[in-house]
């Protein structure tokens, strides 16, 4: 008990005491704001709509997030990793890092606008749902936004200026969540004008992160040398490990879509959503870390961060107990009787997410170990994990045989990423220094 007493006393002056601490800080209030309102806009989408409604619009709304995961093609990351790490030696080549991601940006979402439009049809009746081929163009035609709202925010990232990043994320929630509520209440609320709106609201976060990001990129007129080069020997892993986390992100739901009924989606439905609100913390030290990593320089310093990282665990498994104390009152709260169905799969959920507090961050040091190969072996376990577990657990057992695949592909995760991580930092110290 006072070694857990002497955790939660260093944990606040930590977090005051350090720029990583504070930055990491920042961004986890930030982004609880932004999954707060984020939770209560689907809180009033759930009361208003009924459960297959629901279902449907959550199951439209998660192909944008997999399409803009698609769009990303893992350069983001990317972004950040590079001008970070030449930020402070060579600010021409850290810009235009920026420029050539935006250039290749640019181009490829347009491409996967006019390729995403034609294959609506056919991804609707994939999942037994040709109803949802208007909906998926719809998603085709505002893919553009999110790229640019997630280039912007991954910018802001890069020269950590948190405070802007925050400012965009929670600017477009409080609007989104106005005009979500002024619907419900003036009886307008359907699956069309909420998808609508959430199509809508991205273009204007773009706008406005692409204002509050630094434009010195934009007066670049070439590339600099070596920069093409730095981006794409990163990028290829990135890009294959891009790609699998897209056929892993969601597959759950998309599984549970083509083998289960709506009833039993809206009830895994919303407690994916409510745990949605607690992969807070995880984003959030992301966020903040990985700018943070990618100027680690020596071995010491990868070691130092990962003593900090365990020191958590204690913490989130406190707190993972309590919420799983409570479980009960935050889903029927926010999502009424009719979910009291998801209960338990919330539960489930909450202990898997757990689990990638403390293994998540740990894994970034594989980006400044330059072993994103690792990171792409652990990806494709995890999938062919999902992929098998949901296939043969959602049909008997629906929402609680889904979440229980959840579980076992993080045990996986969480396994894979300290094995790996061991694994390269042990070769990086026989090398004696840190590979660039």
């Amino acid at each position: 008990m006072g070694r857990f007493t002497r955790l939660l006393a260093w944990l606040p002056v930590h977090l005051a005491t350090t720029q990583t601490g504070r930055h990491a800080g920042m961004v986890v209030a930030g982004n609880v704001v932004n999954r707060a309102l984020t939770f209560l806009i689907h809180s009033v989408l759930a009361r208003s709509m009924g459960k297959a409604v629901f279902a449907r619009f959550n199951v439209t709304a998660m192909a944008l997030e997999v399409a803009t995961e698609l769009a990303d093609l893992g350069l983001n990351v990317n972004l950040v990793r590079n001008y970070s790490r030449l930020a402070e030696q060579n600010q021409p080549a850290a810009q235009s890092v920026v420029q050539l991601v935006l250039r290749i940006k640019v181009v490829w979402v347009l491409f996967l606008t006019a390729v995403f439009y034609w294959l609506a049809p056919r991804f609707a009746l994939l999942l037994q749902k040709p109803e949802l081929t208007s909906p998926f163009r719809l998603v085709a035609i505002g893919l553009v936004a999110p790229v640019m709202v997630y280039f912007a925010l991954a910018h802001l990232q890069a020269v950590q200026g948190f405070g802007r990043y925050i400012l965009v994320n929670v600017v477009e929630r409080i609007g989104l969540l106005a005009v979500v509520s002024a619907m419900a209440l003036m009886g307008y609320l359907g699956f069309y004008s909420a998808l609508g709106a959430w199509i809508v609201f991205p273009f204007l976060a773009a706008v406005l992160g692409l204002a509050l990001a630094p434009h010195g990129y934009l007066r670049i007129r070439r590339i600099e040398p070596g920069v093409a080069r730095a981006v794409f020997h990163f990028g290829k892993w990135a890009l294959v490990s891009s790609l699998l986390t897209l056929a892993l992100w969601r597959l759950d739901v998309f599984m549970m879509t083509a083998l289960s009924t709506e009833e039993k989606l809206a009830d895994y439905v919303y407690a994916v959503r409510l745990t949605a609100l607690f992969q807070v913390v995880t984003t959030g030290l992301n966020t903040a870390l990985l700018p943070r990593v990618g100027r680690f320089e020596t071995i010491a310093q990868c070691r130092d961060y990962l003593r900090t990282i365990w020191k958590l665990s204690v913490v989130v498994a406190v707190g993972t107990v309590l919420v799983c104390l409570v479980a009960r009152w935050l889903v029927l709260i926010p999502f009424g009787p009719k979910a009291v169905e998801a209960v338990h799969v919330f539960r489930i959920l909450s202990i898997s997410e757990a689990m990638m507090v403390i293994a998540v961050p740990a894994c970034l040091l594989l980006y400044r170990l330059n072993r994103v190969d690792l990171i792409c072996l652990m990806n494709a376990i995890m999938l062919v994990t999902c992929a098998v577990a949901n296939w043969f657990l959602i049909p008997p057992y629906a929402a609680t045989g889904a979440a229980v695949s959840y579980f076992l592909v993080r045990v996986t995760a969480t396994v894979g990423i300290v094995i790996m991580v061991g694994y390269a930092l042990r070769k990086q110290t026989r090398l004696g220094k840190l590979e660039d």
